[in-house]
């Protein structure tokens, strides 16, 4: 509405092999510039917190192609009343390292996060997740990856919440093209994700390429229903091609289908049984309209 307020400053510095970035931010949802308010959100707003502080270092090594970083993010997730504007305000701490190293043929990169502090619910947090990716060029036309996820889930019943939340993401590179996780929620608890990967990428031609993706899914907490549920969720097969028409104009397409389990529609709803698929197609056009450099 006309009365939200966001604010967000960012500080940096940088240099050959060093770069540091101090990112803070504020939410409020109404027009008073001293005080708490509710704040919750939704498509107007776009900002899933009340407040923000976040430190991100990188190092990128001289003689060879190696690059770290490391985060620590601090959000401060509001929950209460609306109508009363009854507000709380719960922090959550996630911080971890990212890393990579790429020659001409190896493409390696890694991650582990780990989260504490409180959640919405004002539950004590102690949760992580650590991913691995392996891609390899064969040549100049064909290459393969292979990749590993985790995410720790919460079966209930402990004295702290062990799910871990991926905050923001792009959900669709890396869980599968049908954004079945995390994108949207599971139906009961939280699971968390064990998700490996396999995939093959074919360069036809200089405008021309596509990838074939492998997805195996469980989940990563044993949720401890019955003994007919596995933690096994099922498979998941993406197709994507890109066709580059002309300079700055990029046509692809794609097509997925998964092949689920009980146990995916206990977490999140639907029928197993039923052919679950999808197709798209979409047409990019970045024209670089100006630039200027002095």
């Amino acid at each position: 509405g006309l009365g939200d307020v966001y604010k967000r400053q960012k500080l940096g510095y940088a240099n050959k092999k060093n770069e540091l970035h101090v990112i803070l931010a504020f939410n409020q949802n109404d027009e008073k510039t001293a005080g708490g308010t509710y704040y919750y959100s939704d498509a107007a707003t776009g900002q899933p917190y009340k407040n923000m502080q976040t430190v991100w270092y990188h190092y990128k090594a001289d003689n060879v192609p190696f690059g770290a970083s490391l985060l620590f993010m601090n959000l401060g997730l509001e929950t209460g009343d609306k109508s009363t504007q009854d507000s709380h305000t719960r922090y959550l701490q996630t911080m971890g390292t990212y890393f990579t190293y790429k020659n001409s043929s190896w493409n390696f990169d890694g991650a582990f996060y780990y989260q504490m502090g409180k959640n919405k619910n004002a539950q004590k947090v102690s949760a992580f997740m650590v991913s691995a990716t392996a891609a390899y060029a064969f040549n100049n036309t064909w290459g393969a990856v292979v990749g590993f996820d985790y995410l720790s889930g919460d079966k209930g019943g402990g004295d702290k919440f062990k799910a871990f939340d991926p905050l923001y993401g792009t959900h669709h590179k890396f869980y599968g093209a049908m954004d079945y996780f995390y994108a949207s929620a599971f139906k009961y608890g939280a699971p968390g994700l064990i998700d490996g990967r396999l995939g093959i990428r074919l360069r036809s031609s200089s405008k021309v390429d596509m990838e074939l993706n492998y997805h195996y899914f469980a989940t990563a907490a044993d949720m401890d229903i019955n003994e007919d549920l596995k933690m096994v969720l099922g498979s998941e097969v993406d197709y994507q091609i890109n066709w580059t028409i002309m300079k700055d104009v990029k046509l692809s397409a794609g097509y997925s289908f998964m092949l689920g389990t009980k146990m995916m529609d206990f977490v999140k709803g639907g029928n197993h049984n039923s052919w679950q698929d999808w197709g798209w197609v979409s047409i990019n056009i970045n024209p670089k309209v100006f630039f200027a450099k002095w």
